[in-house]
Protein backbone atom coordinates (compact mmCIF):
# COMPACT_ATOMS: atom_id res chain seq x y z
CA UNK A 1 0.00 0.00 0.00
CA UNK A 2 1.47 3.74 -1.58
CA UNK A 3 0.80 6.16 1.33
CA UNK A 4 0.56 9.42 -0.48
CA UNK A 5 -0.25 12.85 1.12
CA UNK A 6 -1.48 16.28 0.59
CA UNK A 7 -0.60 19.98 1.05
CA UNK A 8 -2.20 22.56 0.44
CA UNK A 9 0.58 25.73 1.09
CA UNK A 10 -0.22 29.95 0.87
CA UNK A 11 2.36 30.88 -1.59
CA UNK A 12 4.16 33.89 -2.77
CA UNK A 13 5.05 34.65 -6.57
CA UNK A 14 8.97 33.95 -7.48
CA UNK A 15 8.99 36.67 -10.29
CA UNK A 16 5.31 36.62 -10.98
CA UNK A 17 5.05 33.02 -11.76
CA UNK A 18 3.97 29.99 -9.03
CA UNK A 19 6.22 27.22 -8.73
CA UNK A 20 4.25 24.26 -8.71
CA UNK A 21 4.56 21.30 -6.05
CA UNK A 22 2.45 18.46 -6.65
CA UNK A 23 3.74 15.61 -8.85
CA UNK A 24 2.06 13.76 -11.65
CA UNK A 25 2.56 11.10 -9.89
CA UNK A 26 0.27 12.04 -7.20
CA UNK A 27 -2.44 13.50 -9.72
CA UNK A 28 -2.42 10.22 -11.90
CA UNK A 29 -2.93 8.13 -8.97
CA UNK A 30 -5.85 10.16 -7.53
CA UNK A 31 -7.27 10.62 -10.85
CA UNK A 32 -7.08 14.62 -10.34
CA UNK A 33 -6.57 16.93 -12.36
CA UNK A 34 -5.85 20.56 -11.49
CA UNK A 35 -8.07 23.87 -12.68
CA UNK A 36 -5.78 26.76 -13.09
CA UNK A 37 -8.48 28.91 -12.96
CA UNK A 38 -10.23 27.92 -10.03
CA UNK A 39 -7.42 26.89 -7.96
CA UNK A 40 -8.66 23.32 -7.43
CA UNK A 41 -8.61 20.25 -8.14
CA UNK A 42 -11.41 18.36 -10.63
CA UNK A 43 -12.13 14.33 -10.83
CA UNK A 44 -10.69 13.08 -14.23
CA UNK A 45 -12.79 10.85 -16.40
CA UNK A 46 -11.55 8.61 -18.97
Amino acid sequence: MKNNGVLFLDMKPDNGNYEPLIGDVILEQSQAAVDTLGHRLIPVTA
